[in-house]
Order: structure tokens, then C-alpha cells, then sequence
């Protein structure tokens, strides 16, 4: 958990304040996200807007926002399966383990 205060605020705002957090609810939103964006590639919805801006072709693209779909799919389950451990015997809390 950190917090700091940004030395260049928004427009019009005396300060600005910076949090950032980590915390296994995120999962509930990474997944809502993935519902939206499978309903969306189902349609093909993005592959068009992917084609002409950034630089794929069209099986590429698909291959690539699979890809990213299987990311965000890995990352849902890391933080649901770190949301059901327990603290260790020391009381450190559980630990993502990074992807190599």
C-alpha cells in the first residue's frame, strides 16, 4: 500500500494524491473485464480497430488478443487462489509468485 502526493496536480487543482494498492478483490473487476471483452472478441468487435491502429494483421491480431485473454485469465486465478491462503507462521500474508 502507497501513497504519495504528485507534484503536478490535475488542471485547476492545488494537489494531486496518488494511491496505490494491492488487494485480491481486484480479481471481481478482472473479471468482469474478461466477460466484456470475450462478449466483445466474439463479435469481432475490436479486431478491425486492432488491424488499423496498431499493426497486426488479422490472425495475428486475433492470436495476440487470445493471448491477452490467457494473461488476464492466469491472473484472475493467481490472485482467486492467493485470496483462499492463509497467512504463513510468521503473519506475512501470501505471496504472488512472479511469471518468468
Amino acid at each position: 500500500f502507497k501513497i504519495g502526493q504528485c507534484s503536478t496536480p490535475p488542471a485547476h487543482q492545488p494537489r494531486s494524491l496518488l494511491c496505490l494498492a494491492n488487494s485480491c478483490c481486484i480479481a471481481q473487476t478482472f473479471a468482469a473485464f474478461e466477460s466484456r471483452f470475450h462478449r466483445l472478441f466474439r463479435r469481432g468487435a475490436m479486431i478491425h480497430h486492432y488491424d488499423t491502429y496498431m499493426g497486426a494483421s488479422g490472425l495475428d491480431a486475433k492470436e495476440e488478443l487470445r493471448a491477452a485473454a490467457e494473461n488476464l485469465r492466469t491472473l484472475i486465478e493467481e490472485y482467486r487462489r492467493l485470496d483462499v491462503l492463509e497467512p504463513d507462521d510468521a503473519g506475512a500474508p501470501p505471496r504472488m509468485v512472479p511469471a518468468v
